[in-house]
């Protein structure tokens, strides 16, 4: 039957997410959560499923382990849902369905006044539900782990026949059954490895209570917020708390994710470690954890998770950038374990110095991007060739540089300090003398050297570097981006020049308002002396999602046309929000 989603529950409380725009249900830690199908929602209303964020999901072509429903006297019944932080409520005209996670690899299903919850799954070949213990269900799915149902309250009837041809228990239908009370407590524990059932479980309450905690104690460790900014923090929080993965598989530490479902990103795990500054382990986590898959030669990858990377892609090499920022607020050397910034240390350098070996076949001593990919994706400037001289990429590497340099001095290096800061000093006098041509920084075909000026803001962010550019070039990019209705808009900077023969609002940065280049470019002109400027561009665009959502791209004239569930712009809003009001 069709189930109804609304912003508003019976009690008129704003639901805190949507669980119909791609955000899931889950806790800090978890691989697992509750999702919204919306396949054939207009018909068939919200299909809600437990499901599976382990990089094997790529492979499987789905997420979904398990679909449920709420039952009354055997037949499926409309719900309303209501989520929060710690509980995601289905509202039936019979009573709740109440779920929440009593650790982050167990979910509790709780159901009252006769309601019971239906189980379905269409099951490949080779996987199985199989009998555990006296009353447990054990699921196994194929490369994501296996799900333990247990009935703490109530029964759990499953029909699961067996067929030799496939190996499976192809068909899979069970019941939680309610009580004598009219009561069902259903316990759904994940896992990579096979499991049996635990000597005992909480209560519900009990759960409700420690995840309540858990929450709490993230809510503390992050900046606050005040006024027009403190009710969009709580969504904010909740999306960053929600995609946070613990150790598993190839990682060593905890991962956020970029999206609801899947992938963690290099460049912007640094970002989440600048959001997560005063969040001490899981700041440190983040700046430590894409070493894990790191290549010989240094390189790291783009997208990566607890089985899987991609390195035939890379992003901008922006740690450099991130470290700076968190020194500003904390003094990251006495708050990370000497091997840890040594660790750190290793990797940054080898990552650093990928870059002058593998993209800088001209030997110019500028490094090339290869593909859009490598800095804005579908940037205008990639129109003239797939191989640029980006400004943005020797800026970055300059930060990294500097910021090396740093560490090696705290870690007892005088010599490799001076090597680095002199890396740093010759790069940047190296951007100046040879892209900016005393009007803007301008972009060069690699290896003919072609200069190259199009319409796209990546021109502008070298202002990333911030003091260390000389006054005149920091005036005039200023001057530039605060220009009505060029870059500037209510919303804050376009991608692309709204004038501009290559705007679109289709793609990625041909025009969209975006996270990074707004985080990168309003911290460098806030380290500039330009704070005032920084701050108005940077409430402009906190208001932008303010009023429309958290939307990763945002159309420069109308706000909320474009969107997808994904943690970019929320690490952006907190970092961006806390400069305006805290610094």
């Amino acid at each position: 039957m069709a189930s109804k989603d609304s912003k508003t529950t019976p009690e008129t409380e704003k639901n805190l997410f949507n669980i119909l725009g791609g955000m899931p249900f889950t806790r800090r830690g978890a691989w697992f959560g509750i999702y919204a199908d919306n396949f054939m929602r207009p018909i068939y209303g919200t299909r809600l499923y437990v499901g599976s964020r382990r990089g094997s999901v790529i492979e499987r072509g789905d997420s979904v382990l398990m679909r449920f429903s709420p039952m009354y006297r055997g037949e499926k019944v409309d719900y309303e849902i209501r989520t929060t932080a710690t509980e995601l409520i289905l509202k039936t005209a019979y009573g709740d369905v109440r779920c929440c996670f009593a650790a982050s690899d167990l979910l509790y299903f709780k159901g009252e006044n006769g309601l019971s919850l239906r189980l379905e799954k269409t099951m490949a070949a080779h996987e199985v539900m199989k009998r555990r213990g006296d009353k447990g269900w054990e699921q196994l799915a194929s490369w994501l782990g296996t799900l333990l149902y247990y009935p703490v309250k109530g029964s759990l009837e499953m029909k699961a026949d067996w067929d030799y041809g496939s190996l499976s228990t192809p068909i899979v239908c069970g019941t939680a059954l309610p009580d004598e009370n009219g009561e069902f407590l259903l316990a759904v524990r994940e896992s990579l490895y096979d499991q049996k059932v635990a000597d005992q479980y909480p209560d519900y309450e009990e759960a409700l209570q420690d995840v309540t905690a858990d929450w709490q104690d993230f809510v503390d460790h992050m900046p606050k917020l005040t006024g027009e900014f403190a009710e969009l923090q709580k969504e904010a929080l909740y999306t960053e708390w929600s995609f946070i993965a613990d150790p598993s598989g190839r990682m060593e530490y905890p991962l956020i994710f970029m999206t609801g479902r899947m992938m963690a990103s290099s460049w912007q795990m640094i970002q989440n470690a600048v959001a997560f500054k005063d969040n001490i382990p899981l700041r440190n986590a983040f700046l430590l954890n894409m070493l894990c898959q790191q290549a010989p030669s240094g390189q790291l990858p783009d997208f990566y998770d607890d089985s899987r990377n991609n390195p035939q892609g890379i992003k901008s090499p922006i740690q450099g950038w991130g470290l700076k920022w968190i020194m500003k607020d904390h003094d990251l050397y006495s708050e990370m374990p000497e091997s840890d910034l040594l660790r750190m240390y290793k990797g940054y350098g080898a990552w650093a110095d990928w870059f002058m070996k593998y993209r800088d076949d001209d030997h110019d001593g500028l490094p090339e991007c290869d593909h859009g990919d490598e800095n804005m994706d579908d940037a205008s400037l990639y129109v003239f060739s797939p191989e640029m001289e980006c400004p943005d990429q020797p800026a970055y590497l300059i930060l990294l540089y500097e910021a090396l340099g740093d560490l090696a001095g705290h870690l007892g290096k005088p010599e490799e300090q001076k090597e680095w800061y002199r890396r740093s000093k010759e790069l940047l006098d190296l951007l100046i003398k040879e892209l900016w041509n005393g009007e803007m920084f301008i972009s060069r075909i690699a290896r003919t050297h072609e200069p190259v000026i199009s319409g796209s803001l990546t021109h502008y962010m070298p202002l990333v570097l911030g003091n260390r550019l000389p006054q005149e070039i920091i005036d005039k990019m200023t001057a530039d981006l605060l220009e009505e209705g060029v870059f500037l808009t209510q919303y804050g900077l376009a991608s692309e020049r709204l004038a501009s023969d290559q705007y679109r609002i289709m793609g990625l940065a041909r025009g969209f308002v975006l996270p990074p280049q707004h985080l990168l470019l309003l911290t460098g002109m806030y380290d500039a002396g330009k704070v005032e400027e920084a701050k108005m561009i940077a409430t402009r665009y906190c208001m932008a999602m303010k009023d429309n959502g958290f939307h990763m791209l945002i159309d420069p004239r109308e706000a909320g046309r474009s969107a997808f569930a994904c943690s970019w712009p929320t690490c952006v809003f907190l970092i961006l929000a806390d400069m305006v009001q805290n610094k």
